[in-house]
């Protein structure tokens, strides 16, 4: 008897979740199956988006302007991040005098590795809302770039290099000698030298974990997502600075 009106109820039922996929939910539904036949899907503790695979381990600044742009907008620092390949190879410091200044040694300023490709955020201050990237073309010299989150709409290919322009080369000068204009990139790219930071105020990956879980979403949800983004989601490893 009981399996009887079971039967007669799933009868009912199933021709009920049909009607909703084809119709209200038919759009959700094709959507998310779109994403995964691109080779996306939805990823993350935090809802971020994974791009398709190809566009995943950037090898050059302007490759990164393609998985920005592959990406669904708006597109948060944290969730670039999580669209580079874990685990992720990083070194943290200290750095209060830079260009992307850092607040304290629990706020470092954080460089990620990435191929021949260095991505630099802060989790906290005013460098925050802003990622800076670096090409290496040699041991001594690398093509810099910069863009600001979060970013809403399809980016320009110069996009990175417009951010630092300034009169007769970029404000990148005033820290980093020798610049020099470049070609084969697809904006108006100039070379300098590569700045190593020191390893006084450098901050591990396992302090940097203990930040992340002791983070309060309720009280700063940024540095929360970014601090995850980083030392939970990508793994990050301490790596020496190329």
């Amino acid at each position: 008897m009981r399996k009887s009106v079971l039967i007669k109820l799933f009868a009912i039922a199933f021709p009920l979740v049909t009607l909703f996929v084809n119709c209200d939910g038919f759009e959700i539904a094709e959507n998310i199956s779109g994403e995964l036949e691109s080779g996306s899907s939805l990823n993350s503790s935090d809802g971020c988006l994974l791009a398709p695979a190809q566009y995943r381990s950037p090898k050059t600044i302007d490759e990164v302007t393609t998985l920005i742009n592959a990406l669904p907008k708006p597109v948060s620092i944290p969730c670039l991040i999580e669209n580079l390949p874990a685990p992720l190879k990083i070194y943290s410091v200290e750095s209060t005098g830079s260009a992307q200044p850092s607040v304290d040694s629990n706020n470092p300023r954080i460089f990620i590795f990435i191929n021949n490709v260095i991505v630099s955020v802060t989790p906290q201050g005013l460098g925050s809302q802003v990622v800076e990237f670096s090409q290496r073309i040699s041991s001594t010299e690398s093509v810099k770039g910069e863009i600001s989150f979060p970013v809403v709409s399809e980016l320009d290919v110069e996009a990175p290099y417009k951010g630092i322009r300034a009169a007769f080369g970029t404000s990148c000068r005033d820290c980093h000698t020798g610049e020099r204009s470049v070609s084969g990139f697809a904006g108006d790219a100039y070379a300098s030298s590569i700045l190593r930071p020191s390893t006084v105020g450098r901050q591990t990956a396992l302090k940097m974990q203990l930040q992340t879980a002791y983070c309060k979403d309720s009280e700063d949800p940024f540095r929360c997502k970014m601090l995850r983004s980083i030392f939970i989601n990508g793994k990050a490893q301490d790596s020496n600075f190329p």
